[in-house]
């Protein structure tokens, strides 16, 4: 998305870029920072559909074929209901004390930490315990499909060579590809992409999934030594006319590099898409689709304990949890099954 940072008065505009009335009492005479959209309704849907309509859609086939014709359908149709639902309770929490007035969450972790409060601090600037676990779903899950995209490029591209393959040696032709090779190859991409300073500069790419967890450390890194120039030097490159540079520190440099690389092994020693993916849902579903948007609804709604309403809600992360556990021990499951018939690194079609 482009954005634009610009400075403002605070008195004359409220969070979200709005005119102040003079009769508003929380204006107040200080300069702070925006950062003002300049997308469209279509870039914003663009980078939603990418977001949401990944490499799980590839699993559709084998999780339909895994509960047959009649469930299959049936749970896929239910989870996604259970996914509009509480979408919609989750932007009821956009804004926080009040759904309409209050003040804006810019990210997840800021409509957790905003809406159920600070209870322990765990950790230095890890906030408190209900973000912790936010945070570390939501960065486990962005790891998790780093391995999911790395495997599926592998995947596609052994797919389509053996498509090639038979289409000149014919349809009984023995076409065996190896996918190390195009996972290497992606990785080494992928540590180039992985060098730009964040999403705001990559206008041509619609999302890479690296860069939230890049920012997340580098920023605690940044705190705990602030005086490291390991950390903090920044190298320009020059690249051509115009006074353009590519700067980086050799923190980024090397953290992402390594970042990228583990990635990658893991993806050569577990290259079971669709049982990945199968995981990753599990993992994703529970806790950032259903408890949290819940959980949050119910603390700002103020819904009464025991009232018919919160009974509903929590039957509903309930049963979330129990799908969730189930999927989750299916996957490791079908992985370990997986991991006795195949070789380490030897990625096969």
């Amino acid at each position: 998305m482009d954005v634009e940072k610009v400075e403002r008065k605070e008195a004359e505009f409220d969070d979200d870029g709005r005119v102040r009335t003079a009769a508003d009492p929380s204006a107040k005479m200080m300069t702070i920072s925006y950062f003002v959209g300049k997308g469209t309704v279509w870039t914003a849907t663009t980078h939603a559909i990418t977001a949401i309509i990944g490499s799980g859609v590839l699993a559709l086939p084998w999780s339909v074929a895994q509960m047959g014709w009649v469930l299959g359908p049936i749970a896929l149709v239910g989870c996604a209901y259970i996914t509009y639902y509480t979408s919609v309770l989750l932007s009821d929490c956009y804004r926080s004390p009040d759904p309409v007035h209050g003040k804006r969450n810019y990210t997840y972790m800021d409509v957790v930490r905003s809406c159920l409060g600070k209870l322990i601090t765990i950790v230095y600037e890890s906030g408190p315990r209900n973000v912790v676990v936010c945070g570390l779903a939501q960065y486990s899950i962005l790891w998790g499909a780093m391995v999911g995209y790395t495997i599926t490029t592998a995947t596609s591209i052994m797919a389509v060579v053996r498509t090639d393959c038979r289409h000149y040696r014919g349809h009984n032709a023995t076409c065996s590809s190896s996918g190390t090779m195009y996972m290497v190859v992606f990785g080494l991409v992928e540590i180039v992409l992985s060098q730009f300073p964040n999403l705001e500069k990559l206008t041509f790419i619609s999302i890479v999934y690296g860069q939230p967890i890049f920012a997340c450390y580098e920023k605690w890194l940044g705190t705990r030594w602030p005086e490291s120039s390991f950390v903090h030097r920044e190298y320009a490159v020059p690249l051509g006319g115009g006074g353009r540079a590519a700067r980086f520190t050799m923190c980024k440099l090397v953290v992402r590099t390594a970042f990228v690389a583990f990635t990658t092994v893991v993806s050569l020693m577990l290259p079971f898409f669709n049982a990945v993916l199968g995981l990753l849902g599990a993992m994703a579903f529970w806790p950032l689709t259903v408890y949290f948007p819940v959980t949050m609804y119910m603390a700002q709604a103020k819904v009464g304990r025991g009232t018919r309403k919160w009974l509903a809600l929590q039957a509903l992360n309930v049963g979330a949890l129990v799908v969730s556990l189930l999927a989750a021990v299916g996957s490791v499951a079908d992985v370990v099954q997986r991991l006795g018939h195949v070789k380490i690194f030897q990625t096969q079609l």
